[in-house]
């Protein structure tokens, strides 16, 4: 019968990769709102997700494609991080910046399994009809 001492099992990680990096800047995604105050004076004030995106932690994408298109929407995404990260680290700890111009786009993913309904495929018209083998 094998016995284990878990008792005295060392403390130390066994993992001896580096540390993760703690994200210190995020991008926020709200909405500006009129916020009526008890004196009836009314403030504009920026509602915020109650999450933030981390932009330090992220890295450039890397792309191995040789379609052209694709790599272009490549060079743009690491153009809009390398800048949204260098304007957060001229901010000071607490300091926040509006950044004007950019939309957001929401997407729900597919659960895993989860079959996309792709209608009615028009090229499948094209191959009625057509004889692979003589």
């Amino acid at each position: 019968m094998a016995m284990f001492d878990t008792a005295n099992a060392p403390t130390t990680p066994t993992d001896t990769a580096a540390p993760k990096k703690i994200a210190q800047t995020y991008a926020n995604i709200g909405l500006w709102m009129d916020i009526k105050q008890d004196d009836g004076t009314v403030e504009k004030e920026f509602i915020s997700m109650p999450l933030g995106i981390a932009l330090d932690i992220q890295q450039p994408m890397v792309s191995k494609s040789k379609n052209p298109s694709w790599n272009h929407k490549v060079e743009i995404k690491n153009w809009i991080l390398a800048t949204l990260q260098k304007d957060a680290d001229k901010l000071t700890p607490g300091e926040t910046e509006m950044v004007t111009g950019l939309s957001i786009q929401l997407l729900r993913r597919n659960l895993v399994g989860e079959q996309a309904d792709n209608g009615v495929n028009p090229m499948m018209a094209q191959l009625e009809g057509l004889k692979l083998v003589g």
